[in-house]
């Protein structure tokens, strides 16, 4: 595993998903994202989990994702929503306690619920989002 790709990969990927939520949230999904690792169905590294296709719309070939995605890559080092979800990043490797109950999924409360959350179990919820865990 590459710590310098896991811990770059995982930023954007919560910036593009999560920039607008609240540190809490975006360190849910941070956990949301190590929990796949543990559940083995995803990947074995924190990136390989991101960019397994279609898990996360930012990597979709769509352009209004694309453009979300675009919007993170150019995101400085100065920018204190990067700097959050770095952060988030480092606390969640460290060890910080599981916020999520073990969630593996989750989705923005402003869709509607995909398919999988039907037969899944509501993990937690927050402002923006809903996240779920034994999703089949």
């Amino acid at each position: 595993m590459s710590l310098v790709i896991d811990r770059a990969v995982v930023a954007l990927t919560e910036y593009c998903e999560a920039s607008g939520a609240s540190p809490f949230e975006r360190r849910a999904v941070v956990h949301s994202i190590f929990n796949r690792i543990k559940d083995g169905r995803f990947g074995k590294t924190a990136a390989e989990v991101c960019l397994e296709l279609k898990q996360y719309s930012e990597f979709n070939d769509d352009k209004g994702d694309n453009n979300n995605l675009r919007r993170g890559a150019r995101a400085g080092d100065d920018d204190p929503i990067m700097k959050d979800c770095l952060a988030a990043f480092d606390e969640v490797d460290d060890g910080a306690a599981d916020t999520t109950n073990g969630a593996t999924h989750y989705h923005d409360k402003s869709i509607a619920a995909p398919y999988w959350a039907a037969n899944a179990t509501v993990a937690l919820e927050t402002d923006q989002f809903i996240f779920y865990s034994h999703v089949p």
